[in-house]
C-alpha cells in the first residue's frame, strides 16, 4: 500500500500539536496548539502555532518545526535532517525554533533539536545528545521528557 507522505506529515503536526499542548499545560489542555494555516508555505513562520491568547501561555514563543521520515535516525547525520537543519539555520537566524522529527521505524520515538540559542530554554536533563553542523552546535532532546522553561 502507498503512503501520502503530505498526508502523513500533516497528522504529524496535530499530533504534536497535541502533545505541545498537554506539555505546555501541565496535561491540562490539548487545544493550546495547532497546525499553522498553509503549513508548508514559504510565508508562515513554523508547522504548528499557539492558538491561545491567554496570558499564562504567551511566553512559549519557539517556532515549530516538524519532519517526519519512514526510516533513519539523527546520528549519523542523514541527509534529510541536514537539508531540515539548512532551512531552518538560514530562515530563523535570530529565533528560538525547534526542529521536532520522527522516524517511524524507531517505535515512535520524538526528538527535538535544538540550536544552542533555544535550548538553554529547554530541560537539559532531556539532553541525548548534541552535535556540530556547519560549525554550528545542536542538541537532541527526547520530546516526551523534554520540559519547557519559561524565559524571563
Amino acid at each position: 500500500m502507498k503512503t501520502n507522505p503530505k498526508k502523513i506529515g500533516n497528522m504529524f503536526e496535530r499530533e504534536v500539536a497535541k502533545l505541545l499542548s498537554l506539555k505546555v499545560s501541565n496535561n491540562e489542555r490539548t487545544d493550546l496548539f495547532c497546525r499553522t494555516p498553509g503549513s508548508g508555505n514559504t510565508f508562515k513562520d513554523g508547522d504548528i502555532m499557539l492558538v491561545t491568547n491567554e496570558a499564562k501561555y504567551k511566553w512559549f514563543d519557539f517556532i515549530i518545526e516538524c519532519k517526519t521520515s519512514k526510516t533513519g535516525s539523527i546520528l549519523p547525520l542523514r541527509s534529510s535532517v541536514k537539508e531540515y537543519l539548512r532551512q531552518c539555520v538560514k530562515r530563523y537566524k535570530n529565533k528560538r525554533w525547534l526542529l521536532i522529527v520522527k522516524f517511524r521505524n524507531n517505535d515512535g520515538a520524538i526528538y527535538c533539536i535544538a540550536p544552542d540559542n533555544s535550548a538553554i530554554h529547554l530541560d537539559k536533563d532531556a539532553i541525548i545528545m548534541y552535535f556540530t553542523f556547519n560549525e554550528k552546535t545542536f542538541f537532541v532532546f527526547d520530546f516526551f521528557n523534554t520540559k519547557f522553561l519559561r524565559k524571563n
